[in-house]
């Protein structure tokens, strides 16, 4: 979320302490991204991009100027929101973490969801396309119901990275999916959503009822380690997630799989992430 700097100038610091070295200075009047709190310390990045601790006190809420198309829609809900939303409408869900309402991409802010193609296993040790059934719990949380969004940042694919609630109810979408335990809080960016990750990782939801892989070590080609002999059923073989390859074929079976795509030939060598 923005805050603009009310004090004649803040120190940005490398940890949440006095005590931390200096890398920057804010003054009064610049805007901020906030990106977590620590008591009351604050993780910030500056406009240069440039990134630290400073302390919250000397913040405010920076005031969006509301765009007039949203106004009808937001005062028949509450007329005092509208400086704080930057997109309103029906949404519709494009995976477990990002939305669309209109010509707008929103990137939910704070929190990864698992990959459109990416599998995990269940209790019993079976895959199932965990992708999928996030994307499926957050469509269902939406409906056709209206959606409100703030603009917490923008990320390099020019998507709007936010903070968004039903806005009837006031619900996160971004806690929800935490909570029902179809997303991780993405501690990279952020740490509001520590706290549901540990409630639906104590109680078994969504993700946490077996094996998965996190959805950014996915993206870095990490998979999920199975046995040869696993056909699908049967325990789990450990309750620890792995982030190894696949196991390198034993003599005598096939050591190299090769792909056509068009007229590409893309071939997958013995160790390989693929």
């Amino acid at each position: 979320m923005l805050h603009d700097v009310v004090a004649s100038s803040l120190r940005l610091r490398a940890g949440p302490s006095v005590g931390s070295a200096i890398h920057g200075i804010a003054l009064r009047g610049d805007r901020v991204t906030v990106l977590a709190r620590q008591g009351a310390w604050l993780d910030v990045r500056l406009q240069d991009g440039t990134r630290g601790w400073m302390y919250g006190t000397h913040l405010t809420p920076s005031v969006v100027t509301p765009n007039p198309t949203l106004e009808p829609m937001l005062a028949a809900v509450s007329p005092t929101r509208s400086v704080f939303i930057d997109a309103v409408g029906r949404a519709t869900v494009t995976d477990g973490d990002t939305i669309r309402i209109g010509d707008v991409r929103i990137r939910l802010q704070g929190i990864d969801a698992p990959e459109s193609g990416q599998s995990c296993e269940d209790a019993q040790g079976r895959l199932y396309p965990c992708g999928g059934r996030a994307a499926n719990a957050l469509d269902a949380l939406v409906g056709r119901r209206p959606v409100a969004c703030r603009r917490d940042d923008t990320d390099r694919y020019g998507r709007m990275v936010g903070t968004c609630e039903m806005l009837e109810t006031g619900n996160s979408l971004n806690a929800f999916m935490v909570r029902s335990g179809w997303a991780l809080a993405y501690r990279r960016y952020s740490a509001a959503y520590v706290a549901e990750e540990a409630a639906a990782k104590a109680e078994g939801r969504g993700l946490w009822q077996g094996r998965f892989i996190e959805p950014w070590a996915y993206r870095a080609g990490a998979r999920l380690k199975r046995s040869r002999s696993d056909n699908g059923g049967g325990a789990p073989q450990s309750a620890k997630r792995s982030r190894t390859a696949t196991t390198v074929p034993t003599a005598g079976s096939c050591t190299i799989k090769g792909n056509i795509s068009g007229s590409r030939r893309i071939y997958h060598m013995p160790g390989s992430l693929w």
